[in-house]
């Protein structure tokens, strides 16, 4: 099973059981929304490609009484919407998630245009708005689960890469926001999404912990807390600019409970990365690959 699978699975089982879920995209395909489209085809609809309007008909159907699951490209999405998302869909605390497909480098070949490297920092600005970055299948279908019960406004970032799952299922890790998914007693390597299994394979026959963050907004400050606690050395690993990123959430809970703690950040630069740069090429030229890691973990 893949991202897609995991969560358009989840949605139409929410779709069986409450009348009121509806699901709407802006003329992206997938093969999970055709099936619910085939089973409800009342409330699976293609808006067409019109960013703003997927968000504008969804807080609609929202202060309708619907209970709106909209999905597009996640640069898309996050930067073509942002007023709609703050204004139709944040300030009246609506009851609809919102899931961004490619975050970060996902669909790092078309350029600029379908990089999602800054989203996390543009969006988590907007009060009432909760953002999950799932890693792997099982955490893909927690988040819409979760996100569905906050009955508020939810960004939830889907990457399609296939990896063994590191989360389980009702574990209580998920209403903490962090895991914990490898031991450690020198380092601790905070990570979320895709880059938490370069980070798990670097941290192999070392003395470094490795957690996975799910849930990036409102950050899990206390989970993080007792984490980070522990270890005097912590290493964040966010694909997304520095500013706004995890490294930015981990800086406030050290500041904002007076640590001191040696922090090192691998993050994506603060520049536009053009041509054809796909994810391979930035993780080897920015520090994520494994080798990169594990030669940092072992400095």
């Amino acid at each position: 099973m893949d991202f897609r699978d995991a969560l358009f699975n989840e949605i139409h089982a929410l779709m069986r059981r409450d009348k009121d879920v509806v699901v709407i995209t802006n003329d992206m395909g997938a093969f999970g929304f055709d099936l619910i489209a085939k089973e409800f085809p009342e409330r699976a609809v293609n808006l067409g490609i019109a960013e703003q309007n997927l968000i504008s008909v969804s807080a609609g159907l929202a202060f309708a009484g619907k209970k709106v699951f909209a999905f597009g490209i996640a640069s898309h999405v996050a930067f073509r919407c942002f007023e709609q998302i703050k204004l139709d869909m944040c300030v009246g605390n609506l009851p609809i998630v919102l899931i961004g497909m490619g975050p970060g480098l996902t669909y790092g070949n078309d350029g600029p245009t379908h990089h999602a490297t800054e989203d996390v920092g543009a969006l988590g600005c907007i009060p009432n708005l909760t953002i999950y970055n799932p890693c792997d299948v099982v955490a893909v279908g927690k988040s819409v689960q979760l996100a569905f019960e906050t009955g508020g406004p939810c960004f939830i970032r889907l990457d399609k890469e296939k990896n063994e799952p590191v989360w389980q299922e009702d574990e209580a890790a998920f209403k903490a926001g962090v895991k914990l998914v490898k031991e450690g007693s020198e380092t601790l390597i905070l990570s979320t999404g895709i880059p938490t299994y370069r980070a798990l394979h670097a941290a192999e026959g070392a003395k470094a912990a490795v957690a996975d963050v799910l849930q990036l907004k409102p950050a899990p400050k206390e989970a993080l807390l007792d984490l980070i606690k522990g270890f005097e050395r912590i290493i964040v690993v966010d694909e997304h600019v520095k500013t706004g990123s995890l490294y930015s959430s981990v800086c406030e809970v050290i500041a904002e409970n007076a640590l001191v703690k040696k922090l090192e950040a691998v993050t994506l630069p603060d520049e536009f990365l053009l041509g054809s740069a796909s994810r391979d090429w930035a993780h080897e030229k920015f520090g994520f690959s494994v080798e990169a890691l594990k030669q940092r973990i072992g400095e």
